[in-house]
């Protein structure tokens, strides 16, 4: 009885005595260590724990630099609050602002019906299909909302293709051709298997394509800003820019997409299944009639939509490389970074009316409160831990005590040491959400790649994009953990493909950053140029 009370307490009590276990546990660390290194590694660890088992909320967690530097003497406390609020941080909180602006309009929601009219309606095109629209929306758009938005048209897809099949078995006309109900049934419920497999292959399309896209830009998911900021704490010249990130990722996220769609076919759908026309008018009259229900495109859609587009083509020729960016116009190429255009979008969003002709209230493309709800406070601390954590490494002198103590894996080719950490990389990041993943590990990489006397980005990019490929699991990955509760699937549905695709796209990103990103970025080891004149092609 005395064990059953116990194992009741812990159970209903255990995130209070993890919380309180944790600390107590690394004090060590402070009390008989007592070197900045071992300070420094002391909250590190703290927030590694906090973050994989969740005692407390993820944003709180991410606090912790913010208490915990300032009493160990690592950083002051003004030093770790300006981190908390860099140009990365900025840059973040404008992308959604402008991905909030475009939800409110329903833009996203007429970009992929238009999308999938375009490629098709049979079976496989609308795999195909919500791939594609999945894919485009999330390199713009937070991931979780893009999901969000493309269930609900899965949903009525197959819900009247059921309706439909129902409504022909029960016809008069079939009744005469085939009077016994229980074969009947029976033909209702394989016809009705199949569409349940649609649904799970749609489902998981939307998921799956929704995480490959996110690697698609530098504001597609949190773990690419999180690498960009570290960069900017570590480097006195950031070699990524939003073109060459671009040059780089897009054509790896097509190969994943591409992944996804055949790894969809043999798992799921399976390559025998014969298409039926009947099917196919369905699918394009459900599609055709959502798309009608928009109506025509607004002026509201239209003013943000040549925003947008603006924006991102400022974004493009700020400093492309290939050619003089706009950047050159101004006294210094440091002056004036990515959050400056961003912000400037803002602005208008808050300034241009959505009908500028029509007397009366002037109501703007969007209003602050829909921007307050779409923003969330968390992802600022989340991200802020991440440079935090970067800057305390460098401060401290952990940084360099990791790498002293990792000089022995030289001896490794860095093809390897690239594969083994996007590999443990993939499959870590199924339990801890990207964001939290690349703050933790991205400051190990980097001193893993001094250690191995390579170009930090060499490990840091496909690491970072490795924390995407999270396809296993609903845990740590959001759009897996809608389509899981949406689709009501078991986790076999999702480990089953999900597993396949982490060696593949892990396959893929080896396979990218030794060809296509050599061409792009210049691998040369930091000790051998100068931290602020790395060439980029």
């Amino acid at each position: 009885m005395l064990l059953v009370k116990i194992f009741r307490i812990v159970k209903d009590y255990w995130k209070l005595i993890f919380s309180v276990a944790v600390p107590l546990l690394l004090l060590p660390l402070i009390l008989y260590v007592g070197t900045q290194e071992s300070k420094c590694a002391f909250v590190i660890l703290w927030m590694a724990l906090y973050f994989v088992f969740e005692p407390v909320p993820i944003p709180v967690t991410a606090t912790l630099p913010l208490i915990l530097f300032p009493i160990l003497g690592i950083l002051k406390s003004s030093e770790v609050g300006q981190i908390y609020f860099v140009d990365t941080n900025v840059l973040t909180i404008g992308s959604l602002i402008m991905a909030a602006a475009v939800e409110y309009c329903n833009l996203h929601r007429r970009i992929a019906l238009r999308i999938l009219l375009l490629i098709g309606t049979s079976m496989r095109l609308l795999v195909a299909g919500f791939i594609v629209s999945s894919m485009f929306l999330s390199m713009w758009m937070m991931n979780t909302a893009c999901s969000a938005m493309m269930v609900p048209i899965v949903d009525a897809i197959v819900d009247e293709l059921e309706k439909d099949l129902k409504e022909s078995e029960t016809s008069p006309d079939k009744f005469e051709i085939q009077a016994d109900n229980s074969v009947l049934e029976e033909n209702y419920n394989v016809r009705n298997g199949k569409y349940y497999l649609l649904r799970k292959a749609l489902l998981l399309s939307v998921a799956y394509s929704a995480t490959c896209g996110g690697t698609g830009t530098i504001i597609g998911t949190g773990g690419n800003l999180v690498l960009v900021g570290m960069l900017d704490t570590y480097l006195d010249h950031n070699p990524i820019t939003f073109s060459n990130w671009m040059y780089y990722n897009i054509p790896g996220m097509i190969l994943c997409a591409i992944a996804v769609f055949i790894v969809l076919q043999l798992v799921v759908v399976g390559c025998r299944k014969k298409e039926n026309e009947e099917e196919k008018s369905v699918i394009k009259k459900v599609i055709k009639n959502k798309y009608q229900e928009l109506g025509t495109i607004s002026n509201h859609e239209v003013t943000i939509l040549i925003i947008y587009i603006l924006l991102i083509l400022t974004w493009f020729f700020r400093d492309p490389r290939f050619i003089d960016g706009w950047i050159i116009l101004t006294s210094d190429r440091k002056n004036i970074s990515n959050t400056v255009p961003v912000l400037i979008a803002c602005m208008l969003l808050f300034l241009i009316p959505i009908h500028p002709w029509k007397r009366g209230t002037k109501k703007p493309l969007l209003d602050w409160k829909t921007a307050e709800k779409k923003v969330p406070l968390g992802y600022i601390f989340l991200f802020g831990s991440g440079f935090a954590i970067a800057a305390g490494t460098q401060a401290s002198g952990l940084s360099i005590w990791i790498a002293n103590n990792l000089s022995s894996l030289n001896v490794l080719s860095p093809v390897v040491i690239v594969f083994v950490l996007c590999l443990v990389t993939s499959f870590f990041t199924e339990i801890i959400i990207n964001t939290s993943m690349a703050t933790i590990l991205l400051p190990i990489v980097y001193n893993v790649a001094l250690a191995v006397d390579v170009h930090p980005l060499y490990l840091m990019l496909p690491v970072t994009i490795s924390t995407s490929f999270a396809f296993m699991l609903p845990v740590g990955n959001p759009p897996c953990a809608i389509v899981y509760q949406a689709g009501n699937l078991k986790t076999s549905d999702l480990v089953k493909p999900g597993i396949v695709l982490n060696f593949i796209c892990v396959g893929l990103q080896l396979l990218m950053i030794n060809t296509w990103g050599a061409f792009i970025y210049d691998f040369q080891p930091l000790k051998n140029v100068n931290s602020t004149e790395v060439n980029i092609q």
